[in-house]
């Protein structure tokens, strides 16, 4: 059952510790010294997990009351009270830390195989849930209230493992993992408001970062900024960047870059004499046709039409 270890020796140099390929939840299950209750998900606490790490292939919500242990991005305007890690299945628990592993130890651990997932209705807007693939300093941190409400998520999911299987048993588990991933949604919600103040700091820094982008004409080498660039540049996931952006501004990244070139290009129709064509290259449009279109959109004329009398139009 257990795939060949791999041995990796710690920078300390003090010991190894076995790896273990582990893709199925009774692997896993055999790993913590508990009884498989169903073949596609399992919840409990990592309290008899060893030095040996292990590698997974599911999705897992942990949830930990706060310690002496890592913060996982915790800030001063955050809740102090417990933290909540997702982790997708590319995340590996073998990248953790002998410090990471002993925080894990005492938390309360769930994890779903995606077949679980494919099979259920919950697949249709699984990507609503993008935190999964956010870094672990982007931690969700709650309240003593919403430490309450998630744990009786966990308790239900852990009740109706508990009653056997039959053929109401995914349905029924599908929709109460459901339930507790809106929660979390609810709650990061609440947690981007709370951080309001450190958002907008972000947010300006986004729009500065942009601005310079095209200002120095990285377009003709690099193509339009994109979400990567601004999220690599602030030091944020992609994913935590995009919802943090939609949440302050009402938009997506791609579409403030749209409106931002638009910006950009009716200042140079009205302040140089630079050609319709010129602007639309250096603005990184495909073609001067295209541009014109999109340009007569997204301002309602053309850019012959808002050149001409431009210093009398808003």
């Amino acid at each position: 059952m257990w795939g060949k270890p791999r041995i990796n020796t710690e920078s300390s140099g003090l010991r190894t510790t076995k790896i273990y390929q582990v893709d199925m939840i009774v692997q896993c299950d055999k790993s913590l010294h508990s009884k498989t209750i169903h073949p596609l998900i399992n919840i409990g606490c990592l309290s008899d997990i060893s030095n040996t790490f292990i590698e997974t292939g599911f999705y897992r919500i942990i949830l930990k009351d706060r310690s002496s242990c890592p913060d996982f991005g915790r800030l001063c305007c955050d809740y102090q009270d417990a933290s909540v890690i997702f982790l997708s299945p590319e995340y590996s628990l073998s990248c953790l830390t002998s410090e990471d592993l002993s925080f894990y130890k005492k938390s309360i651990f769930l994890s779903i195989h995606a077949d679980l997932i494919n099979t259920s209705a919950i697949k249709k807007h699984f990507n609503d849930y993008s935190f999964f693939n956010y870094r672990q300093n982007e931690s969700l941190h709650i309240s003593l209230r919403e430490k309450k409400i998630l744990t009786t998520r966990f308790e239900d999911i852990s009740d109706e493992l508990n009653w056997g299987i039959d053929k109401y048993t995914n349905i029924l588990i599908s929709g109460k993992i459901e339930l507790l991933l809106n929660y979390c949604k609810r709650f990061y919600t609440r947690q981007f408001i709370t951080r309001s103040e450190v958002n907008r700091c972000i947010i300006q820094k986004t729009k500065r970062l942009i601005d310079e982008y095209f200002f120095m004409n990285k377009i003709s080498e690099k193509g339009l900024p994109t979400s990567d660039y601004c999220s690599n540049n602030l030091n944020l996931s992609s994913a935590y960047f995009e919802d943090l952006f939609n949440h302050e501004t009402g938009m997506s990244i791609a579409e403030y870059i749209q409106l931002r070139r638009v910006h950009l290009a009716k200042e140079r129709l009205c302040n140089t004499n630079k050609t319709v064509s010129c602007i639309a290259r250096e603005l990184g449009y495909p073609s001067q046709q295209y541009f014109c279109k999109l340009f007569k959109k997204l301002s309602g004329y053309t850019p012959d039409e808002y050149r001409n009398p431009c210093r009398t139009i808003s």
